[in-house]
């Protein structure tokens, strides 16, 4: 059983050999961190960004504990917003009505938006 925020790599490692798929495994792996390298020389001039999902009454602003928070601030290279900086929690809850403290002193210059429904079956 995988922890619920799992290194994604570790997990299509294991699948790649549980399956025979090494190889697949390994160049997705490869091609995932070449892509990112050139993004985040792209992003590199950005100061910060935030990865928030909305919610009903709430905005939720994950830190780099979370597995797509770590894409973003370990993978990537973005500084982590500093209100999430050093909690052990995933994310960090906050109204709507103080949503504008995500643009705060270390001004998020992206939002990137978490979405249920962004995920759709092919």
């Amino acid at each position: 059983m995988f922890k619920r925020n799992e290194n994604w790599q570790t997990i299509l490692s294991l699948f790649g050999e549980l399956t025979g798929k090494r190889d697949e495994a390994k160049q997705i792996m490869a091609d995932y961190h070449r892509r990112t390298a050139l993004l985040s020389e792209e992003l590199a001039t950005v100061l910060a960004g935030a990865l928030i999902r909305p919610l009903n009454s709430l905005v939720r602003v994950h830190s780099a504990a979370h597995r797509t928070g770590a894409v973003l601030y370990r993978d990537l290279g973005l500084p982590v917003p500093l209100f999430v900086a050093d909690t052990p929690d995933t994310a960090y809850h906050i109204s709507v009505e103080r949503s504008s403290f995500v643009s705060g002193k270390r001004k998020s210059d992206l939002f990137f938006r978490l979405s249920e429904g962004q995920v759709r079956e092919k």
